[in-house]
């Protein structure tokens, strides 16, 4: 007897709302060279002020020019911290200090080890009120099913295609469904 498992439906789930890890770190090129740049959400979570350490010279923000052309440094940054998209805001953050200005990424950039951007650190021409941010979308880590849902009658089988998470439940014998 094949017996399914309780189900968790969305919002049933008790998991850090911050997940995935709250830094991050790529290669990325940065004034022409390679450099180790850390990324973060000021103080945790989801969205906020999107903040970088380039070269282990300290956290600050990220000035909006270019950046804000486009989703794609949005995505590339949002997936790099493990979410499956990103939205750039305008945010202030106290200061007319930034690390890092004109950051471009390709259309379809997954990492910020794909973006890059010809100013050096610490080199910007920007207010307060150009401080990028961020909010992420969808984390990596949360419950996650296809849009493909099948309804089926106590005691029929199937073969699926559309759970992820627990592939070895994609073909079995139901006795009892519930549905999210």
């Amino acid at each position: 007897d094949n017996q399914v498992p309780d189900l968790v439906c969305p919002g049933d789930e008790q998991y850090n709302s911050d997940a995935p890890a709250a830094t991050d770190t790529a290669q990325m090129s940065v004034g022409g060279s390679q450099s180790t740049v850390q990324v973060r959400i000021a103080g945790g979570g989801s969205s906020g002020v999107l903040e970088v350490n380039v070269d282990g010279g300290g956290w600050g923000a990220v000035c909006d020019d270019v950046f804000d052309t486009n989703t794609n440094a949005a995505n590339a940054f949002c997936q790099q911290l493990g979410y499956e998209a990103g939205t750039e805001t305008d945010e202030t953050h106290g200061s007319d200090d930034f690390v890092l200005d004109d950051i471009t990424c390709p259309a379809g950039a997954t990492s910020i080890s794909q973006c890059s951007t010809p100013t050096a650190a610490g080199t910007h021409d920007c207010g307060d009120d150009e401080t990028v941010g961020l909010v992420c979308a969808n984390p990596y880590d949360s419950p996650h099913w296809s849009s493909t849902t099948s309804v089926l009658n106590e005691g029929s089988s199937t073969t699926s295609p559309g759970n992820a998470k627990y592939p070895e439940y994609n073909t079995m014998a139901f006795s009892k469904i519930r549905i999210c």
